[in-house]
């Protein structure tokens, strides 16, 4: 069975899931597949993560309970966030996650204890094993006061209610992400695709909250970014609830290293602790065997 034809469920995170309890599963998809799902299952993502999260069966429902919190809080995971799960068979999900703009999120590639494997070997699956009524190079932004569908193999999907869909937003990936994975790093590290909001005339960056909470010193809200021919920049750091932004001193690093739409940073540590780090460039119009060269 290929991945277009495994079936698909989606849920949109409300505001209940954040402050009383944990979603579950649609009732759709218990029904059809509800027998093969165990007191656990397992959620893999694009890096290839694993996260185990227990399955709680109360009142006809199946709510992800315990490890679901660690899960989204090492994911940022908050309000309006889209989640698309494909059911590999098992208790087995893989799943994609969408933030705020319709756009897939910068997964980080920091270590999580106990959920990650093979740290330095990660791959990224495609959108094009995903239904999508659009090209592959696109995800679109869908306006439902549900928060859940059902997307059957037969390519049929169960929604409740109507639905809007808005223009698209392009979605950056190839060469330069794929050398950025491959690319040999000693410390951690986070890995980010820039985007007009990253690059723009209101040039932000958006990193991972676990990242930062991880490894960051708490008491200072600056960091230092330099590049391979030792120039620095210090930029100030926003704490938000469900992210952190660069902003001032992010817009002069853009201008001064030429960043475009496409491009992809890759921010390693310095130190194994600290608010100092280096970044890796790669660009999205440039070859791998350039890169190498430099």
């Amino acid at each position: 069975m290929t991945s277009i034809q495994k079936p698909h469920f989606f849920r949109i995170i409300h505001p209940s899931f954040l402050t009383h309890g944990y979603p579950g599963i649609p009732h759709i998809f218990l029904k059809e597949y509800g027998n093969s799902l165990s007191n656990f299952v397992f959620l893999h993502l694009p890096t290839g993560a694993e996260w185990r999260v227990e399955l709680l069966r109360l009142h006809g429902e199946a709510l992800f309970s315990t490890g679901w919190q660690r899960f989204a809080d090492f994911y940022s995971i908050g309000y309006g966030h889209f989640l698309l799960f494909r059911y590999e068979g098992s208790s087995h999900f893989h799943v994609l996650i969408f933030d705020m703009t319709a756009s897939e999120i910068e997964y980080p590639y920091a270590t999580a204890p106990n959920h990650y494997h093979n740290h330095h070997k990660v791959s990224v699956e495609s959108l094009d094993d995903f239904p999508s009524s659009k090209t592959a190079n696109y995800m679109d932004m869908i306006d439902i006061t549900s928060s859940e569908a059902v997307f059957h193999p037969n390519g049929a999907s169960s929604l409740q209610n109507s639905h809007h869909y808005h223009p698209s937003i392009p979605i950056s990936r190839g060469g330069a992400l794929e050398r950025a994975k491959a690319f040999k790093f000693e410390k951690p590290f986070f890995i980010i695709t820039m985007r007009p909001s990253y690059v723009g005339s209101k040039k932000s960056l958006t990193v991972p909250l676990s990242f930062v909470k991880r490894h960051f010193k708490r008491d200072n809200n600056n960091t230092i970014l330099s590049v391979s021919d030792g120039r620095t920049w210090s930029v100030k750091y926003i704490k938000r609830k469900n992210n952190v932004q660069f902003s001032s001193g992010w817009a002069k690093f853009v201008r001064d290293n030429s960043l475009e739409v496409g491009d992809v940073c890759a921010f390693e540590l310095v130190k194994c602790t600290g608010t100092s780090l280096k970044v890796e460039i790669f660009r999205n119009n440039e070859d791998a065997s350039h890169h190498l060269q430099q």
